[in-house]
C-alpha cells in the first residue's frame, strides 16, 4: 500500500501502482489484513481510479467496496460517488454527504474534513466545508496533517474561483502547490497548478495559463493522468473563448467531453460542459453540440447543482439558436437567468448573460441585448476577466444607435436586482440589505450595480423615483 502511494503521489505512475495495490488487496483477502489497512488502502485504490479517469480501472474498486460491506465508512463510500463517479448521485447521497459536512463542527479531524471537501467538490457543496477546511491549513504544519493541509487549500482555492474572488484562488492554491512540491507529492500539486492556470486563463494572462497547460501535458500524458491531461485542455479552452477563437476552443473542449454520452469514470468532463457547448455552436458543430446537450439530459446533469441547472440551461438555448429556433432560445435563456441560487457563480452568470445578449443582438433586439450585456460587462469587471470584458463592450458596441427610451428596466431585471433595487430605493445600506437577504456586501454591490446599469442611472439616489417611474410605464 505505502509503495502504491509513493508511486502514485510521487511519480504519477497510474498503471503501476494499479497493479501492485490490486494484486496485494487479493492477496491480504487470505492473509486476514485487519480491516482499517484494507480501508486505508482502498482509499488509495480510489484515488488512482480517480486519476486514471478510465472505466476499467474501476471494477477492483467496486469489488473491494462490496467485500467492506457495512464495513465501510460512509466517507469512504460518499468519495467513491459524489468525487469519484457524481453522475451516480442520488438524493440520500446528498443528503447524507450535508449531514456528514453538518457534523464536521463536532469532529473537527483534518483528514475526515479533507475528505469531505474531495467529496463535496463536484456537487459544489465546498461553501458548507470552508469553515472546516480553513480550520485544516491553519494547522498545515502538525503531524499527520500535511496531505490535508495540501488537499484544503487547494479545495477553498477552488470554492474562492468559483466564488469569483480570484486573488484569493490564486494565493490558495500557491499555498497548496508549494506544500506538495516541498514534500514531494508531485501528483497533488497539479489541481493547485490548475486552478491558478484557471485564473491566469480568465484574467487574461494567456502566456502565464499557456506555460502551465503545457507543463502539466508534458507531465501527464505519458504517464497516462487523464484528469491533468483534462485540466491542460481546459485552460486553453478557457483562453480561446475568452479571445472569440471558438474554433481553437472547440478542439480544446472536444478533447476532454467528446461529442456523446458523459463518461461516469471521468467526472472531470462536467468542467468543459459550457466551453464545449459555447466553442460547438460558435464554429458550426451545431450537431456535436446538441449531443452533449442530449447526454446532459439523459443523465440530469442540472440535478447536481445550481451552477450546473444554470450550464445545461444556457446549453440548450445556445443550440436552439444556433438551429434557428429563436423564440425558444429566448425563453431557455430567461429560464436559466432566473433560476434560484445562481448568484453564487458570479463567473458563470455573467458569461450566460453574454451569451443571451449576443443572441438577442443577433436577432436585433438591441435594447434587451444591452441589458444583458451590461450586466455581463460590469460582473467581469468585478472579477477582473479583461478578455471577456472586451467581449461584452465589444457587442455593446454593435447595439449603439437605439434610443435609452426604449430600455423597459423592470422587464430586464432580475428577480435578486428586483429585489435589491427596490430594498435599496427605500435608504438601506449595502450591509442591511446584505443581512436581510443573506448574501456578502460585495454580491449586493454587484447586483445594484447591474440595476443602476439597466435604468441608466449613475447612482442610487435617484432610484426611487427610476423605479416609480419604470412601475407606472410598464403598468404595475
Amino acid at each position: 500500500m505505502a509503495a502504491a502511494y509513493l508511486l502514485l503521489n510521487g511519480d504519477g505512475d497510474i498503471e503501476t501502482s494499479h497493479r501492485m495495490l490490486v494484486a496485494a488487496l487479493k492477496a491480504s483477502r487470505r492473509d486476514h489484513v485487519d480491516v482499517h489497512t484494507r480501508i486505508d488502502a482502498i482509499y488509495t485504490l480510489l484515488w488512482i481510479c480517480f486519476f486514471g479517469g478510465r472505466s476499467e480501472l474501476r471494477a477492483p474498486l467496486a469489488e473491494e467496496l462490496a467485500r467492506l460491506g457495512p464495513a465501510a465508512p460512509s466517507t469512504l463510500r460518499l468519495c467513491a460517488i459524489t468525487f469519484a463517479a457524481p453522475l451516480l448521485t442520488t438524493t440520500d447521497d446528498r443528503a447524507e454527504l450535508l449531514a456528514q459536512i453538518s457534523s464536521l463542527e463536532r469532529d473537527p479531524d483534518p483528514a475526515h474534513s479533507a475528505l469531505l471537501g474531495r467529496a463535496a467538490f463536484y456537487l459544489d457543496e465546498l461553501a458548507a466545508c470552508r469553515d472546516a477546511l480553513s480550520t485544516v491549513v491553519a494547522e498545515d504544519n502538525a503531524a499527520g496533517a500535511l496531505t490535508a493541509a495540501i488537499d484544503a487549500w487547494i479545495l477553498l482555492a477552488f470554492h474562492a474561483y468559483l466564488d469569483g474572488r480570484w486573488s484569493d484562488a490564486f494565493n490558495y492554491s500557491s499555498r497548496g502547490v508549494d506544500l506538495s512540491q516541498d514534500r514531494g507529492y508531485e501528483l497533488l500539486a497539479w489541481p493547485g497548478r490548475y486552478c491558478q492556470a484557471l485564473v491566469a486563463a480568465a484574467s487574461g494572462d494567456s502566456g502565464k495559463a499557456s506555460r502551465l497547460s503545457d507543463d502539466m501535458l508534458r507531465w501527464a500524458q505519458p504517464r497516462g493522468v487523464r484528469p491533468v491531461v483534462a485540466y491542460a485542455h481546459h485552460v486553453e479552452a478557457l483562453s480561446a473563448l475568452g479571445r472569440r477563437d471558438f474554433g481553437t476552443a472547440y478542439r480544446h473542449a472536444a478533447a476532454v467531453q467528446p461529442p456523446g454520452a458523459l463518461d461516469e469514470a471521468f467526472p472531470h468532463g462536467l468542467w468543459v460542459l459550457l466551453d464545449f457547448i459555447e466553442a460547438a455552436t460558435h464554429s458550426d458543430h451545431e450537431d456535436e453540440a446538441q449531443a452533449v446537450v442530449d447526454a446532459m439530459v439523459a443523465v440530469d446533469v442540472a440535478r447536481l447543482s445550481s451552477r450546473y441547472a444554470l450550464i445545461v440551461g444556457a446549453s440548450k438555448a445556445l443550440v436552439a439558436g444556433a438551429l434557428g429556433s429563436r423564440d425558444e432560445a429566448h425563453a431557455l435563456f430567461e429560464s436559466a437567468l432566473q433560476a434560484p441560487d445562481i448568484d453564487r457563480w458570479p463567473f458563470e452568470v455573467a458569461r450566460v448573460q453574454l451569451l443571451y445578449g449576443e443572441h438577442l443582438r443577433r436577432a436585433r433586439q438591441h435594447t434587451r441585448a444591452r441589458s444583458q450585456l451590461a450586466s455581463a460587462a460590469d460582473a467581469f469587471k468585478v472579477l477582473g476577466a479583461a478578455p471577456w470584458v472586451s467581449r461584452a463592450e465589444s457587442e455593446l458596441r454593435a447595439t449603439v444607435g437605439r434610443r435609452a427610451s426604449e430600455v423597459a428596466p423592470h422587464a430586464s431585471l432580475t428577480h435578486r436586482e428586483l429585489e435589491v433595487a427596490t430594498m435599496a430605493a427605500t435608504g438601506l445600506t449595502n450591509g442591511q440589505i446584505a443581512d436581510q437577504l443573506r448574501l456578502s456586501p460585495r454580491t449586493v454591490a454587484t447586483h445594484l450595480s447591474r440595476a443602476l446599469t439597466k435604468f441608466g442611472l449613475s447612482s442610487r439616489a435617484a432610484l426611487a423615483s427610476a423605479m416609480l417611474d419604470g412601475t407606472r410605464r410598464n403598468g404595475r
